[in-house]
């Protein structure tokens, strides 16, 4: 709801003229903004118009495409009657191969058993021969192969044993059979009168096995190829099915598609022409998507000033203003303000407290061993906590959240201080992104940490003298692509393990971890673990962050080092290097 206000002073016309002014005003606001409405509702309506006369055209389209697909192809219920058909008949057609196959063979032994049997009757071996020979005999064995192929094709079909081609064949199979058998008999009679009884019988079962056996050899051959001839049917069908189902399926989804689309165009247009009829109607109270709640009047006593109102106004947001600055000052001061929130906040030892420097001002100064300042004797305070909570372990990897923590110099001046109480002591400078112990200790950066992981240095090599006592160094080294990988190498496991053989401690300096998996991956590979919180710097979530992956990790953290603290409770203020 928008409530329009016109003040007037009564100079000018007084609250009566304002009032008049205010409902012409809104009047002519109506009026503008329903000629907009209407121009806006006439574009929509012809774009819905225009969308509705596409959508109806790919409609057409998609169905012909449709119908098109299934005379061509017929519809999926015809594709699985077709395929259920073909399955039948391929079955069919190898039980048949089956059963003739068997039938041959049985036709086979009997023949060799009634064989055997002539043997025993040399006269007739004579008469077998004459009866083989003779042309009628040959036309009926051909004949009958030949109509025993047809019956086989023929039952192959649809209609089976009731298709009347194969009654036609299988009653003329059974013509030439007795035929056969009649030419037989007329043989015997005519030629041989002598013969005995049981040999004529054994002849006339010898011939019928024949007769079988070429039969059933002719109805296997058939039964072989229509085998072949469905198989080839059956995967080309296969291979094509799937393909047809899936090009109909998408067809009828692109349909539907079209048709939710075209139901919403049409109920969009439906919506558009109510919300004209209502725009254009004169007895609507909305005009212009705007609606005159109540007409403006006239007042009868002034409106302004009101200085007791803005006074009291004043006052209260004078006041709020002021706490919520303090307010936000304290939400957003996310550093810590005390080491000992830091103690409580990670409840792990607080190994050591620096002060502030003024790195900026004095560079990244060295606490040598002749310097007895309050910085100097904090970090000869923090060697000695290291050593009594390390209970042994020698080497050490000190870890900060981000950069810009003083991680680097904190390091140098630790190892310095380690070597004034111990006889043998190394920094190793695993930071490979953007290594400083280099800069620190005045040496180039030519070789270290990366080339001996790559094989191209020995420790002897890396290994450089401070020209302080028992203190060592080995710097970074060139610049790598994937210091992830190198850090994660067997060589870098090789190296720490001849450094704490060699060395009474191992200090290493790392990258940050909330910025870096390297420091993580590190964090495996040394004894103790310190961490390191900027006062001035780092705030508590990205500290609670570090600790947790740490924790997480199940690495040994034994203490936090608490830097750039300037709480006078703890023996120094801020500090700035002469």
């Amino acid at each position: 709801m928008i409530e329009v206000t016109i003040r007037m002073r009564m100079d000018e016309g007084g609250s009566e003229l304002a009032s008049i002014v205010a409902n012409e005003l809104i009047h002519v606001i109506q009026e503008q903004r329903s000629i907009k409405t209407n121009t806006e509702m006439a574009q929509r309506q012809d774009f819905i118009d225009d969308k509705i006369r596409v959508v109806e055209d790919q409609i057409d389209e998609s169905t012909q495409k449709v119908r098109k697909f299934l005379k061509e192809n017929g519809d999926s219920a015809v594709w699985n009657a077709y395929v259920d058909n073909i399955l039948l008949r391929l079955s069919d057609m190898k039980k048949l191969k089956e059963s003739s196959d068997a039938l041959m063979n049985a036709e086979l032994k009997k023949i060799d058993r009634l064989n055997a049997k002539l043997s025993d009757e040399p006269e007739f071996v004579e008469y077998s021969k004459t009866l083989s020979r003779d042309p009628l005999w040959e036309k009926y064995r051909i004949d009958l192969a030949e109509l025993q192929k047809q019956y086989v094709a023929a039952q192959a079909t649809a209609l089976g044993q009731e298709n009347p081609a194969v009654k036609s064949l299988k009653a003329q199979i059974d013509e030439i059979t007795e035929k056969n058998k009649s030419l037989v008999k007329d043989e015997i009679s005519s030629r041989v009168q002598s013969l005995n009884p049981t040999r004529q019988a054994v002849l006339n079962q010898l011939i019928e096995s024949q007769m079988n056996l070429i039969a059933n050899r002719s109805q296997s051959e058939l039964a072989e190829k229509l085998v072949k001839e469905l198989e080839l049917e059956k995967e080309k069908l296969f291979s094509k099915l799937p393909e047809n189902q899936y090009q109909l399926y998408k067809m009828n989804r692109d349909v539907d598609y079209i048709f939710d689309v075209y139901k919403n165009l049409l109920q969009k247009k439906l919506e558009a022409e109510l919300l004209a009829l209502e725009n254009n109607s004169e007895s609507s109270k909305i005009k212009g998507g705007i609606e005159i709640v109540d007409i403006a009047r006239p007042v009868s006593k002034p409106v302004s000033p009101r200085i007791k109102f803005i006074s009291a106004i004043a006052a209260i947001a004078g006041v709020a203003v002021g706490i919520a600055m303090a307010f936000l000052s304290e939400y957003f001061e996310d550093t810590y303000q005390s080491p000992d929130e830091v103690k409580d906040d990670f409840n792990i030892p607080l190994l050591g407290i620096l002060p502030y420097v003024n790195y900026r001002k004095n560079g990244m100064p060295l606490f040598l061993p002749e310097n007895f300042s309050s910085t100097a004797e904090s970090f000869r305070q923090l060697a000695a906590n290291m050593e009594l909570f390390a209970l042994g372990r020698k080497s050490f990897l000190v870890i900060s959240s981000i950069y810009g923590e003083g991680r680097s110099i904190i390091v140098a001046n630790l190892a310095i201080a380690m070597s004034q109480i111990k006889e043998s002591v190394v920094i190793v400078d695993c930071d490979l992104r953007n290594p400083a112990q280099h800069k620190i200790f005045g040496f180039d950066n030519n070789s270290g940490l990366s080339d001996f992981i790559t094989g191209k240095s020995d420790i002897k090599q890396i290994l450089l003298d401070t020209k302080l006592q028992n203190l060592k160094i080995i710097c970074s080294g060139k610049a790598v692509n994937s210091p992830v990988e190198l850090l994660r190498s067997d060589r870098m496991n090789e190296l720490i393990g001849e450094l704490k053989s060699a060395f009474d401690i191992v200090i290493a300096d790392s990258p940050p971890l909330s910025q870096f998996a390297d420091t993580l991956i590190l964090s495996q590979k040394f004894d103790s673990i310190i961490l390191l919180v900027d006062m001035k710097k780092t705030s508590r979530e990205v500290a609670r962050r570090v600790y947790e992956q740490l924790s997480i990790a199940n690495v040994p953290v034994i203490g936090v080092v608490c830097n750039k603290s300037d709480v006078d409770n703890y023996g120094f203020r801020s500090f700035e290097v002469a």
